[in-house]
């Protein structure tokens, strides 16, 4: 039996405290404590108090191992002791953040572990990779057969997955000639506003109709804003520093009127 288990032992049986004795050898709560766990050992002085105090022969705490030995092994089985129950901890917050995802994710459709599962019905549709956003699109064809972005998803990236919020953009009628042309999406994103241009001009124009800035938004390559050119993908697609309020396509001028519809 170890010093600590003896002290121990001896202590209950006289049905002390901790303070209580601490008190009766003149040493703190915590040093007495410490001895039980076996993680310090009492000084010469400290020892023959408790050898006084229970009236017990001078070796009765002593054991064959040495003190010192046993004090080292002690504070190295408290230390794994400490560090398994904080593994523990950790194990058991990972287990419930991810029960909370797997909730989240059974619960809503807008959200998943991986991109295409957070996409849904979109997610066999192409892809707009960017740093913090995967934008689901399928098209539609203009006469020309150009594939112009119709419908989309615009997939965030978290550190847990992947989120769905279609009210993370705002959209605005534009306007040409005083008339209705399209809508504009935008995406505040980390790398500026990721804009989706769609046109809400007939897809197949009558016979007579003649060419006119509607017909401009079918083939687009570039835009331009003030002085600066930004490139289009998909007929449709473009990212800005700043949020739009005009641009040109050609010799066509476009203007971006008030917000419809934002979630924020």
């Amino acid at each position: 039996m170890e010093f600590k288990d003896k002290l121990r032992k001896i202590r209950t049986e006289n049905n002390l405290s901790r303070q209580a004795l601490a008190d009766a050898i003149n040493v703190s709560r915590s040093a007495v404590a410490k001895w039980e766990r076996g993680l310090e050992y009492p000084d010469e002085i400290s020892y023959k108090a408790l050898i006084q105090y229970f009236q017990v022969d001078e070796n009765y705490f002593k054991t064959e191992e040495v003190d010192d030995i046993i004090v080292v092994k002690n504070k190295k089985i408290f230390v794994l002791h400490k560090v398994s129950t904080v593994l523990g901890i950790i194990s058991v917050g990972t287990v419930l953040v991810l029960m909370i995802m797997f909730g989240r994710l059974v619960i809503s459709k807008n959200y998943g572990f991986t991109s295409k599962m957070a996409a849904g019905s979109f997610a066999d549709n192409e892809c707009i990779e960017l740093e913090d956003y995967d934008i689901y699109w399928y098209s539609i064809t203009s006469p020309e057969e150009m594939k112009c972005i119709d419908g989309f998803r615009p997939v965030k990236k978290t550190f847990y997955g992947y989120v769905v919020n279609e009210e993370d953009y705002l959209y605005k009628m534009v306007y040409c000639n005083g008339e209705i042309v399209a809508i504009l999406y935008s995406i505040k994103g980390e790398n500026g506003y990721y804009n989706i241009l769609k046109k809400m001009q007939k897809i197949i124009p009558d016979e007579n109709m003649e060419t006119s800035s509607f017909d401009a938004l079918w083939m687009v390559d570039e835009v331009k804003i003030e002085d600066s050119k930004y490139e289009v993908l998909h007929n449709s697609f473009f990212i800005t520093e700043e949020i739009v309020t005009e641009f040109y396509i050609k010799d066509n001028h476009f203007v971006v009127d008030e917000v419809i519809g934002n979630s924020r």
